[in-house]
Parts: structure tokens; sequence; C-alpha cells
């Protein structure tokens, strides 16, 4: 019993002793934390990992982590330059001009960033009237640019407005994704791009002189709102457009005086011209909500569409309601109301299933 009561007492000293250095490291990770004046705003994160230039008005983030940033930051930009960091910025109510440069940018391909947006705050980040680029760089060019995976989420309010004559309002190198919140991006050239786009939950409205989501490869809406405003294209996915879910309604009004000939709702790949190479890409539907009104195509796709379910008001005002340059098929119990001044749906070769009606 004496050696029970020894043993007792010696685990009862090192639970207390490993409690202690708990409480230590606990204490001492607390006091590592800072909040960081920016202007009239604030940044707060472990001190040791955010590095602010006042003169250059830049704020570096050395480190994985979580980051909150309010208030009136003005001038300062954030800036992400280390490779496989995984950092999450909370977004409390931020207003942030940019000058020369991108509000928020992350610079490298394996990095990824998280804007979460604080509930019933609001953030607004405009860019600057012409981004300045190093000799021979095409980029960084956006409000917020990521060479990584970028994620949208929370349950406030995101407002991001491009006003360069060589910029764009969101744009990922990856993959960037809405899961959650309001997200209102405008630009004179394309309010959303990546690699691939993801919409899957949340509110996004876009408008755009020019396309206004454009992905590199493939465009996929599984739920949520999208509402996108384009002149020359209002969705494209030059490796393909998937539409599972969700509410979408896009636009793409004929523009007089513009470069622009196509003026469609939602694109897949790209059609060749002038020689160029073309881009097979095929529409994919199967269900949500889907409203387009184009002067060309509503739908079109360089190869084929395949339509198994969803609701359908289609107008066209100078071309076809549906086009497939490959194979149309339309099956399952989609329901359509098609007006178009070309053909309300056409295909190289046509597979439609004999309950499919469109008015």
């Amino acid at each position: 019993m004496r050696i029970e009561g020894k043993a007792l007492r010696r685990i009862a000293v090192m639970a207390f002793a490993v409690a202690c250095l708990m409480g230590a490291v606990s204490s001492a990770d607390a006091a590592k934390k800072a909040t960081v004046k920016l202007g009239k705003g604030k940044i707060t994160g472990v001190k040791k990992n955010i590095s602010v230039n006042k003169k250059k008005k830049t704020v570096t983030l050395k480190k994985s982590g979580t980051y909150t940033v309010s208030g009136k930051i003005g001038g300062y930009r954030i800036v992400v330059s280390k490779a496989k960091l995984k950092v999450t910025l909370k977004m409390k109510g931020v207003t942030a001009t940019q000058t020369k440069y991108p509000c928020i940018y992350s610079a490298k391909s394996n990095t990824s960033v998280n804007v979460n947006l604080v509930g019933k705050t609001t953030t607004r980040l405009k860019g600057p009237k012409h981004f300045v680029l190093a000799k021979g760089k095409k980029e960084p060019d956006a409000v917020i640019f990521s060479a990584g995976n970028l994620t949208i989420n929370g349950q406030g309010n995101l407002f991001v407005t491009d006003v360069a004559d060589n910029g764009k309002a969101i744009v990922s190198k990856n993959t960037v994704s809405l899961k959650s919140g309001y997200c209102s991006a405008s630009s004179a050239k394309i309010a959303l791009r990546g690699k691939n786009v993801s919409l899957a939950g949340g509110t996004f409205a876009g408008r755009a002189q020019d396309t206004c989501i454009k992905s590199d490869q493939k465009v996929t809406i599984t739920g949520g709102v999208v509402t996108a405003n384009g002149v020359d294209k209002g969705i494209q996915g030059k490796g393909g457009v998937t539409i599972t879910g969700g509410s979408v309604s896009v636009s793409a009004a004929y523009k007089a005086g513009t470069k622009f000939e196509d003026f469609r709702g939602i694109t897949a790949g790209v059609t060749g011209k002038d020689g160029k190479k073309a881009i097979a890409g095929s529409v994919l539907i199967s269900g949500g909500t889907i409203r387009v009104n184009s002067y060309g195509d509503c739908i079109r796709a360089s190869r084929d569409i395949m339509i198994t379910g969803g609701n359908f008001q289609l107008t066209s005002t100078g071309d076809d309601g549906i086009q497939a340059k490959a194979t149309l098929t339309m099956k399952g119990k989609p329901k359509f109301s098609i007006t178009a001044k070309g053909k309300k749906v056409k295909g190289t070769v046509k597979n439609i299933a004999s309950n499919i009606k469109y008015k």
C-alpha cells in the first residue's frame, strides 16, 4: 500500500507539472498575439508572423495561421509571399483602396488563402486605376490575386471593385471557391477567374465588361445563387461547365462599339477562329434553375451538351437557345422555356428524348 501511495503521489506530481507546462505554453501563445495598427484599421495575429512596412504600406504574413483584419486600412495591402502556407484572413469590416497593387496578394502556387467573411460585417476592396507590374510581367493584376487556391466563405459581405485598365477583380491561378457569404465583384474586364472555378454556396454577384466568370479548365456550380452579367460572355469554362444545383442568372446583351462578337450566356470550350486552335469543352446540367438572357447563344459548347434536369428560362435576341457543336443530349425531366431568334435547340447530332418539350 505504501508503494502504491508513492506511485500515486508521483503520478499526481507529474500531472501537476504537465498541467503547469501546458498552462505556461498556453499563456506564452496568448502573449504572442498582438494587434498592429494599419491606418485607422488593424490586424491581429501572432506578432512575430506579421511584418509591417509603413513606408510601403505592406503587411507581410510569414507563417500559416489565422489573422483578423478590421477597419479602414486605407492603402495598406496584405501579402503572403512564402510557399506551403495555409492562411486564413478573417475580414471583419475592412475598407481598403489600392493605387498600384492588389489589396490581397498570395505569391506562391502551393500556398492557400481563405478569405473568411465575419458575420454581419461588410468588407470593401477597391483596386488601382492601373496595376503597376514588373517589367515583362502580366501579374499580379487583380484586386484579390492568389497564385494558389483561394476560398471565400463566412457569413459576411465582400465587395471587390476593379477599375483598372489592365486588371480583374478576383483571380486564382489554381482553384477559386465560394462556399458561403455574399461576394460582389465588378471589373472592366473579368470579375472572377480561376484555373478552376467552384461555386458551391452563398451568393455571387458579378459584373464585367468582358467575361464575368472565366476558367481555364472548368466552372462547377453545385449550389448557391449566381448572377453573372457580362458582355462577351456571362460564364465561360474553357474545359467545360457543370451545373448540378443552385440558382444561376446570366446576361450577355449586345453592346455596340466593342471588339466582341459572341455575346453568349453560358459557354464551354473555345471555338477556333482565324487559325487559332479550338479547345473542346462540354456543358453538363443536371439540376438548378438557369435563366439566361443573351444576344448570342444562351448555352453553347464547342463539344457536347447534356441536360438531364433543371428549370430553364432562355432568351436569345440574336442567335440560338442551345447549341452543341457535337452532340446535344436532352433527357430526364428538365423543364424549358426558350425564346430565340435562331433555333431553339441545335446540335450536329441530336439525342433528345421524346418526353422533352421546349416552348
